[in-house]
């Protein structure tokens, strides 16, 4: 598909994969969602009336076809399966009100289940006052939103194509005042990103799953490469989530087709960090112990983000907005003679293009985006780095621009909802080409045909281990079938 010039090698630990596919962590937190959800299952309909329920089961098969290739990540699975269980709920009676969404997906090659609730909350209205307490998706940034960076809210990164973004955990209190939409958000609480799950075999890293980045095998100490082995060290699942955030937004909607809004929080960062403690005894290697012993260990940054946004969302067919959003890192203390991954300061802009040729959700529709990363990701701190970091990138793109296209084929194809995308990220020289076919071919039943193509132009970007570079086999081809009911 796309020339694979030069082989990116990886000089460390994927930060991201590596510490939010934590399986510790992951399976501790899955339980506790997975009661929540069940609770809320059991309590929704007998307590306010069941209002609007869906209930979706749906198979997923998708093919990678440059599996064979040299950049395609070996033991990772050559074509996935999945059995998809989800449920879709909105209750309400009188002033009170309950939201639930969640899917269980089951991956046949890694015999593992993805639990994801997306939201799930409870509340209460009267007049333009809403207060609810849950699990909540919120738009706060209509940049973070379309581009999906997991500034605001986490996601669900197993398929990192996808990312499927959650709602934050805690209570909000929402009201209109005239012209103006005002939401407030606090919480105690803290739900950290959910990545590939991995399994720890005899001192390495490995996973089924294709989008997973395993940790390199070997260190550069002083001149002499060392095997690694790693240990990994469990966070208190506990200490972790009591971490809380205050979020605020308020919005300007104008004369409806216009709208100006300022979003603004500190919080944890929903990507965990990691730390790699290198002490001098781990360095003390002897002829019978000639390797070095990795510990990683969780790390938990807060930050302050604010967004500015305006433009046009209503104006006849066309849609035009712009943002702005600061992003302050406040760092951690960490022990001398730990590598740790940095980052700093970053602006980020886009700008989104949209026209609408015709009315309804189903008219075709074209769109521009735009996105420029300014700062964030910064050299690792510690002993025996080297100019290729030791972990994955936080920010997936620096520079890109996207063109695309959705809606139904014109004449006897008038029954096939078709959209494509071309991404163009100019520091990785990558490309993003994503297309998608799909029919109700009963009532109820979906049919979707999908093609992801992934890779690099050429090796010249100035970013080398961006997302399009480590994973520039990942191409796949597949299909799912989908039931409601």
């Amino acid at each position: 598909m796309l020339g694979d010039e030069g082989q990116f090698q990886v000089a460390g630990v994927s930060f991201l994969q590596f510490i939010y596919g934590h399986r510790i962590l992951e399976e501790a937190l899955l339980r506790r969602m997975s009661l929540f959800v069940g609770i809320l299952i059991l309590f929704t309909p007998f307590s306010f009336g069941k209002n609007l329920t869906e209930s979706t089961l749906g198979l997923n098969y998708s093919q990678y076809i440059r599996a064979g290739e040299l950049y395609y990540r070996e033991g990772a699975a050559h074509s996935t399966q999945s059995l998809q269980l989800g449920l879709r709920s909105e209750v309400q009676r009188k002033s009170f009100f309950g939201r639930l969404h969640f899917r269980d997906d089951f991956q046949a090659q890694e015999d593992f289940h993805y639990v994801k609730p997306f939201e799930s909350d409870v509340g209460w209205h009267k007049g333009t006052l809403k207060i609810s307490a849950g699990r909540t998706l919120f738009s706060w940034s209509e940049m973070d939103d379309l581009w999906r960076l997991g500034l605001w809210q986490p996601r669900f990164m197993d398929d990192k194509i996808n990312r499927e973004p959650a709602g934050l955990v805690g209570l909000f209190i929402q009201d209109r005042f005239q012209i103006f939409d005002v939401v407030l958000m606090v919480t105690p609480l803290f739900i950290p990103e959910i990545g590939p799950h991995f399994n720890e075999s005899n001192g390495a890293v490995v996973s089924r799953n294709p989008w997973f980045h395993e940790p390199t095998s070997e260190i550069n100490m002083e001149g002499t490469i060392y095997p690694l082995k790693y240990n990994i060290q469990q966070p208190s699942v506990g200490e972790l989530i009591q971490h809380g955030s205050i979020l605020g937004k308020i919005k300007w909607n104008g004369d409806g087709k216009t709208f100006f809004q300022l979003s603004a929080g500190l919080k944890p960062m929903n990507q965990l960090f990691l730390g790699l403690p290198i002490n001098k005894q781990q360095r003390d290697l002897s002829l019978a112990q000639s390797y070095v012993e990795a510990l990683p260990h969780t790390r938990l940054l807060y930050h302050q983000l604010w967004s500015v946004e305006g433009g046009l969302k209503s104006r006849g067919p066309w849609t035009l907005w712009g943002s702005l959003t600061r992003e302050t890192p406040l760092r951690d203390q960490t022990p001398e003679g730990w590598i740790t991954q940095e980052t700093g300061p970053a602006w980020v802009g886009s700008l989104h293009l949209g026209y609408r040729a015709g009315e309804g959700s189903l008219a075709p529709e074209f769109f521009i985006n735009y996105l420029k990363l300014s700062g964030g990701d910064l050299p690792d701190r510690g002993p025996f780095v080297s100019e290729e970091s030791f972990f994955e990138r936080r920010y997936l793109f620096q520079e890109a621009l996207q063109l695309g296209w959705k809606g139904l084929l014109p004449g006897k194809l008038s029954s096939l909802r078709f959209s494509s995308s071309l991404l163009w990220e100019q520091a990785q020289h990558g490309v993003l080409f994503r297309n998608e076919l799909s029919q109700m071919v009963q009532k109820k039943i979906y049919v979707q045909l999908y093609a992801d193509l992934i890779g690099l132009v050429d090796k010249s970007g100035s970013v080398t281990n961006g997302f399009t570079s480590l994973y520039r086999a990942n191409d796949r081809v597949g299909t799912q079938l989908s039931y409601s009911f």
